[in-house]
């Protein structure tokens, strides 16, 4: 009995730390464009395109993703129940020529439904805090 108690608080914990699978290629609504997301348990998600590729923790801090002579962009990635949350931010070297129509964070917030299919919403949002534009469309999965 005792062993029994035992294997179930450990297989309980291993459920409770356990996340949503977004591994898969999927086709964007907007635009066709393919993409690729490979995931490592509740570790780090990869994305690769023909654009761009790149792995992150799904930690939830900030990581350096790419800079320039004009800004540097971050990206925090984790999963939060049955969603994917990215969000990105972008410090500008020099701030004070940035208008109020150029978006300074990102906040995406991906979710799947019951046949595969990954709904992506995100807002763009600029220096002061505004929402300048949001987006919402889907992603149809191809292959696993």
């Amino acid at each position: 009995m005792k062993k029994l108690i035992i294997l179930t608080i450990i297989f309980a914990s291993k459920l409770s730390f356990a996340c949503t699978d977004f591994t898969g290629t999927f086709r964007a609504s907007e635009n066709g464009n393919i993409t690729r997301i490979q995931q490592v348990g509740c570790e780090s998600l990869s994305f690769i395109d023909p654009s761009l590729s790149f792995n992150l923790p799904l930690d939830g801090n900030y990581h350096l993703r790419s800079t320039d002579q004009n800004s540097s962009i971050y990206f925090k990635v984790l999963i939060n129940g049955d969603k994917l949350l990215i969000n990105t931010k972008v410090e500008f070297h020099d701030s004070s020529s940035i208008g109020d129509n150029i978006a300074t964070r990102t906040y995406t917030e991906a979710s799947k439904d019951i046949g595969e299919e990954v709904i992506r919403k995100t807002s763009y949002v600029n220096k002061n805090g505004v929402v300048i534009k949001q987006e919402i469309f889907s992603l149809s999965k191809i292959s696993n």
